[in-house]
């Protein structure tokens, strides 16, 4: 969740977003990277929670279909 949620996703859309915000609003930029960090990183913590319940349901779907036993 973290290396692929909040660093391989939050961290890259902060960059990105806050380079975009603080194109259209330069004087706020201050503002623009304090509130930014946490809210995606938090997303990013979130992403990568939801990919690894769909990546966990899918293989324990797979397990059942290909008949190995204790799932």
């Amino acid at each position: 969740m973290l290396r692929r949620g909040m660093l391989g996703w939050g961290v890259p859309m902060y960059i990105v977003m806050s380079a975009l915000m603080i194109g259209q609003r330069p004087a706020e930029w201050r503002h623009i990277v304090l509130i930014g960090l946490p809210i995606w990183l938090s997303g990013g913590v979130l992403w990568g929670a939801l990919t690894w319940a769909v990546t966990e349901r899918l293989y324990r779907r797979h397990l059942r279909r290909s008949g190995h036993a204790g799932v």
